[in-house]
Parts: C-alpha cells; sequence; structure tokens
C-alpha cells in the first residue's frame, strides 16, 4: 500500500519537488529511483520482509529514502527519537528485534557497545565512515505491486517518561488513512509546502507531515534541531504554507518575524504537544491574519 506512494506521484508529476534538505533537491521522479535502489539494497544485504529496521537520524533526505525503501522491501520500519541516550537507544534495538540499522553519523556516539548484537547489518549517513550510499549500489527492482494494507508497515515508540517506552505497530492502512484523511481535511495539495522542523522519528511529522504531504503531491522540506532564528530564515526561503511545531518554538520564532510579509504564505500552523498560551495566538493572528491555530 505505502510501496506505490511516491510511485503513483512520480507518474503524475515527475519533476516536481517532493524534498528539500538544505541545498539539496529531490523530484518525485528522484526520489522514486532512491526509493527503489534502496529497498532492492535493504532486501540483497539479507533483510526479509518482516524484519525490523531501525533508524537513527536527525530529519535529513537519507530518512526520507529509508522510510519509503523500508515500505517497498516489506521490511518494518522502527524511527527511534535521536534525544534518547543510549541506554534508551539499546532498549528499543533489542525490544523491537532490529535486524538493520541505519544511523547518521553524529549519533554514532548514542550506540550502545554492543549494537551490533541486536542490529547486524548497518549504514551510516555521512561522516567519513559513510556507507548509506551503499544501500543504493544494486540498481532498482521493478515497480512494487501493492501488498497486504494489513501488514505492519512501521513500529513508533512513545517517549519512555514514565516508564519503558512502548513500541506502537501502525499499519500500512493505519498510516496510509492517518495522512490521507490530515490531507483531506487540511484541505492540503500539490502546491503546499510542508516544514518538518520536528523530528520525523514521531509520529506528528512521519504520518501528519513526510506522508501526508506525498498523499497530496506536496514537498517537504527537512530541518533538523533548529532555533527560531533558523526557523525564520528557512521560512523566508522556502515559503512553506504548512508549519507543524511546539507551542513554546512557534512563540520564539514569531518574535523573530520583522515583517508580515514572511509569514504571508503560511495558511495553516498546527502546535501540539502542550496548551498554546493566549499571547502565542494574539501574535499569531496579528501577524498573520489567521485566528487559529490547530
Amino acid at each position: 500500500m505505502l510501496e506505490t506512494l511516491v510511485e503513483g506521484v512520480a507518474r503524475r508529476w515527475p519533476d516536481r519537488l517532493a524534498v528539500v534538505d538544505g541545498d539539496r533537491r529531490l523530484t518525485y521522479a528522484q526520489l522514486r529511483a532512491a526509493q527503489a535502489e534502496a529497498a532492492t539494497g535493504l532486501l540483497a544485504s539479507g533483510l526479509k520482509p518482516g524484519d525490523r529496521l531501525a533508524v537513527l537520524t536527525p530529519n535529513c533526505e537519507e530518512l526520507i529514502i529509508t522510510y519509503h525503501a523500508a515500505f517497498e522491501a516489506g521490511v518494518i520500519v522502527v524511527p527511534i527519537n535521536t534525544r534518547l541516550a543510549p541506554a534508551g537507544v539499546e532498549y528499543v534495538l533489542q525490544h523491537s528485534g532490529s535486524a538493520g540499522l541505519v544511523v547518521h553519523h553524529s549519533l554514532m556516539d548514542r550506540l550502545p557497545a554492543a549494537a551490533g548484537d541486536h542490529a547486524r547489518r548497518t549504514w551510516v549517513i555521512g561522516g567519513d565512515d559513510a556507507t548509506f550510499h551503499a544501500l543504493r549500489a544494486h540498481g532498482a527492482a521493478p515497480s512494487p505491486s501493492p501488498g497486504d494494507p494489513s501488514l505492519p508497515a512501521a513500529i513508533l515508540y512513545t517517549s519512555g517518561t514514565t516508564s519503558k517506552p512502548k513500541g506502537v505497530t501502525h499499519s500500512h492502512a493505519s498510516l496510509w488513512h492517518t495522512a490521507s484523511n490530515q490531507a483531506w481535511t487540511q484541505g492540503f495539495g500539490a502546491d503546499d509546502i510542508h516544514l518538518v522542523s520536528l523530528s520525523a522519528a514521531h509520529i506528528a511529522a512521519f504520518a501528519g507531515q513526510v506522508l501526508c504531504a506525498a498523499f497530496a503531491g506536496g514537498r517537504v522540506v527537512l530541518i533538523a534541531d533548529p532555533t527560531p532564528a533558523d526557523l525564520l530564515q528557512v521560512i523566508i526561503r522556502e515559503r512553506p504554507t504548512y508549519l507543524q511545531m511546539t507551542p513554546a518554538i512557534l512563540a520564539e520564532t514569531l518574535d523573530e518575524v520583522t515583517d508580515p510579509a514572511q509569514l504571508a504564505i503560511v495558511r495553516c500552523c498546527i502546535a501540539g504537544g502542550d496548551q498554546v498560551p493566549r499571547a502565542t495566538h494574539e501574535h499569531f493572528e496579528q501577524i498573520t491574519g489567521q485566528g487559529e491555530i490547530g
């Protein structure tokens, strides 16, 4: 089900931008090619449909490729919270039974010493020891056929603030319907640009932005651990129509605005995880003319 998501958009709009990661940009045709190559690489490595693939990386182009490649390969993706300490990472690796791991070079110090015991195959994004590119060295398989929508697609873990993190299994169908419902209720289309500033390892950005944007044929602009000043500069440069962030970051970003025109293109803003203060509501309305934050 999800394995055909990018394929469908790429057939209709091959040259439309799908992913923006700093200066790196992927069209839907390029994302489709990368997905197919990485899916072939995952299976060539010995992973089998139903195996778990852990992913420990900030928002980046490779994260999006990995998600869609896992869907195509029938591998269950296990995003890991990048703020977890090594003990938390080790717990998720063990509990999920992950047979593979995609990790960003900046987070190698989060891996437990025995990570190899739980993730026999490891691909590193960036840095001197980068190996992620090897996933795409096997070429691409034929276009995927729709699979069983009831099969698991992802296991997302809770934050573990009150006990050990709990793995929540999401099927292809549940993620598909979550993304499509978000696109339908918010009226998202191919011209919408989603600023993904929350970690795409969490369900809100994973399904509500990354998959939602692809479902509508829109674009995701990725940014990792931004400051409010960073966020505003990306907003000015990339002109997103949809923002999603915590109330605190939203308030601090609004404080950086010097001209209402900087947010003129924004038509939808969702702030969650905490109550949005009245002052933030009023400041947002003053700048944008919009009286509602989702």
